[in-house]
């Protein structure tokens, strides 16, 4: 085995414990009683994970609302807020409504945002669902009975409620995006899986002759990165959880109603962008305008290119109006011409210069996305290519980048 690989496998090792340990915090309802290997259902084959917790099924223990925190009260939390976190629910239309909470890393604060959509018959569908607090949970049953739960991603911070959530519905079909692996040790899901989101299953999927999706996978070492995005044809809404943001001025209304302000909301979305010392100058650059997330940009679409090049093309083949990502701000009113624009790096190349109408190296002819464009939807002036971000602001990002390379991690 290569050194790096060596090294890499050290690193899954060393932090082993700590997610089993907090998969425990999550499931309340398993037992830890052994370690051994395992291999994932919904990843790669030959993935095996190392010192993975066996776990069985134990009586559910529902969750303690202590005196005081009322309906806010979530325990464990995977990040903060530890114990309380409100729920602000948004109404866009008598079929769509926004769920959004709050998460913290050291200092940065952002927005996490859950999309229910109600479809013909009145049920529901959910859409990377958020920290099921008791008033989050009644905020749902208000809006009518929650028939699909969708897990939209692999990202940790995305799936890590999903457990607890679909105990809370359980009528309700479970849909999970393909490659759900646990890094770095491939720990169990902890609750049921009705069905993974993949294009040979569409046909049996309940749900789509209102919703359309389509996704993408890319299968490192350490496992499987994927992300789904769903069309509702009825309202030409299009959602996707880290694939886009729109980052405005004032911070989400979560936000601001825990206190954060205008200058610290800028270094905030700054920090959460590019994981370093905030450039506030750098904060027009990125405002009011569809961006792919340096990091997301970065860590993740650097390595899979020919994948994610080929899903924007799948999905700017649905005529949406507006976009609502998970973070930052939501809805945004933008169509396929400012998604592709959005990732016109890929035709341009890691730095945003101009390759001269040259093919990617992989093969894929990304400029077939800019043939024929008409009628771009969206805010005045947010035309043209994707952002050039400062390669200072990049610094750390790409530090991070080489370290996961070296390491084997993404390979």
């Amino acid at each position: 085995m290569p050194l790096r690989k060596k090294l890499g496998l050290l690193l899954v090792s060393a932090c082993g414990l700590h997610t089993a340990v907090g998969f425990m915090a999550q499931n309340p309802n398993k037992v830890l009683l052994s370690t051994m290997p395992t291999v994932s259902p919904y990843g790669r084959d030959a993935t095996i994970a190392w010192a993975a917790p066996v776990l069985l099924p134990t009586k559910p223990m529902p969750p303690v609302q202590p005196a005081g925190l009322g309906s806010k009260f979530y325990l464990p939390a995977f990040l903060p807020p530890w114990i309380a976190r409100d729920t602000v629910r948004t109404k866009f239309s008598d079929d769509i409504f926004f769920l959004e909470q709050s998460q913290t890393f050291v200092n940065v604060s952002v927005n996490i945002r859950s999309t229910v959509i109600r479809l013909k018959n009145g049920d529901l569908f959910v859409h990377a669902p958020v920290a099921p607090t008791p008033e989050c949970v009644s905020l749902i049953k208000e809006l009518g009975e929650v028939a699909y739960v969708v897990l939209p991603v692999t990202a940790i911070e995305h799936k890590v409620y999903m457990a607890r959530f679909a105990s809370l519905f359980p009528k309700a079909k479970i849909y999970v995006a393909p490659g759900q692996f646990s890094w770095p040790v491939d720990i169990p899901l902890g609750f049921r899986v009705d069905g993974v989101l993949t294009e040979e299953n569409k046909k049996s999927m309940p749900f789509i002759d209102e919703i359309d999706y389509t996704g993408w996978i890319f299968r490192p070492f350490t496992g499987s990165i994927s992300e789904v995005a769903f069309f509702h044809r009825k309202s030409r809404t299009l959602l996707v959880t880290d694939a886009i943001i729109w980052i405005d001025d004032q911070p989400p209304e979560i936000l601001r109603q825990a206190g954060v302000g205008q200058d610290l909301w800028k270094k905030m979305a700054l920090q959460a962008c590019f994981l370093g010392p905030p450039n506030l100058d750098t904060f027009q650059k990125i405002k009011q305008r569809l961006i792919v997330s340096p990091v997301i940009r970065v860590l993740v679409v650097s390595r899979a290119k020919k994948e994610v090049a080929e899903w924007i093309k799948r999905v700017c083949e649905w005529k949406f109006e507006r976009v609502i990502p998970a973070h930052f701000s939501a809805p945004i009113k933008a169509g396929p011409v400012d998604l592709q624009d959005a990732y016109a790096f890929l035709e341009e190349g890691e730095t945003g210069a101009d390759r001269g109408g040259k093919s990617l190296p992989f093969g894929f002819d990304f400029s077939a996305l800019w043939q024929g464009r008409q009628g771009a939807v969206g805010r005045k002036g947010r035309g043209g290519k994707s952002v050039q971000f400062p390669e200072q602001d990049l610094k750390i990002l790409k530090s991070l980048n080489k370290f996961v390379s070296a390491t084997g991690l993404a390979e």
